[in-house]
Parts: structure tokens; sequence; C-alpha cells
């Protein structure tokens, strides 16, 4: 929300929401419901928050991300297309990558740090391995990677976008898509 441009995103953002709404009720039709707020801490609850807001600017960087891809393609190929040309520049959609990654960074980073405190208060460990932290660890290091080469080579444009896309795809492995495949595709 920061720039004007990020509004016009949403040529790409609304079909993806879409989606994801319909994949959320069709998978909560085999969920029980659970009380949110029985016997849950402190901890975990920081946990699920700075993780979904962490995912939701992942989600909106792996976007602008897209339409750098999609926007530089056009230009190079010299391809008008209406819908391309409703998308912002390549250079805008790179800032709010950018932005929506650094953001991310740090909220994913927080997530990180409550989802241990959250298992040492649960298991008395500080971390276990699982799909789930192992991808998160991943998207973690991939965007902080991104972010370095950003901040000491300019990194930009395509490769910088398919590295944005490459992390949003590791945090969907290790939460939504590892509920995915353990509710909806083994029960």
């Amino acid at each position: 929300l920061v720039f004007r441009d990020t509004i016009r995103l949403t040529i790409v953002l609304g079909p993806y929401l879409l989606l994801a709404l319909l994949l959320v009720v069709w998978s909560s039709t085999s969920v029980a419901e659970v009380s949110l707020l029985n016997g849950i801490s402190v901890w975990l609850l920081l946990h699920i928050a700075g993780s979904m807001l962490g995912y939701g600017l992942v989600t909106v960087g792996a976007i602008a991300g897209l339409a750098t891809i999609l926007r530089d393609r056009a230009l190079k190929q010299r391809i008008r297309n209406r819908f391309l040309e409703q998308l912002p520049s390549v250079s805008s959609t790179s800032r709010i990558e950018l932005l929506g990654l650094s953001s991310a960074e740090v909220l994913l980073g927080l997530g990180i740090l409550f989802g241990v405190g959250a298992e040492y208060s649960t298991t008395g460990q500080f971390f276990e391995f699982t799909h789930k932290s192992l991808f998160s660890l991943l998207a973690f290091v991939l965007i902080g990677v991104l972010l370095y080469l950003h901040l000491k080579s300019g990194l930009r444009g395509r490769f910088a976008a398919r590295l944005g896309l490459t992390a949003y795809l590791l945090v969907s492995l290790g939460y939504p898509g590892v509920k995915f495949v353990t509710d909806i595709l083994i029960s």
C-alpha cells in the first residue's frame, strides 16, 4: 500500500486470492472445529501472527515478481497487450517486491523466533526439524540472500523475481503444502 502502483497488481493478485479462497473453503469441509484459545501459549499466538503476516508479504512480493517477469518479457518481445499494460512498470514492481520481501524477512524471522519459543515452552527443545521448519528456514535464508545481493550489487529484474517466487514456493510448501498433503491427500 506504500506505492500507488501496488493497487495495479490486483489484476494478478485478485484471481490468486479467489483461487486461495476456494481452496480454503474446499479443504475446511474435512477439518473439525477447534477453539483457538483453548490452552494456547502466547508464544504460539505470536508465532502464528508473525508467520501469517510474513506469508502475506511474501505473497505480495511474489505477485510483484511475477508482474516484473510478465512486463519484462512483453517489453523485450514488443508485445502489446491491454492486460499487461495495466500492470505497473518493471521498476515499480521491483520496488514493491523488494519492500514486500524485506518486510517479510523481518516478520518471518520473528515468526521463527516465536516458534522456537513456543517449541521450547511446550517440549523443552529449541528446535524440531520438520518439513515446515525446513522449508521456512530455507525461504528465510533465500530471501536474505536476495536482499543481500540487492544491497551489494543492485540485483533486480527477472533473476530477483525468480528468487522471490522460489522463496514464495518454499514458504507455501512449508505450511499450506504440508497441511494440504497431510489433511487432504493422506486422510
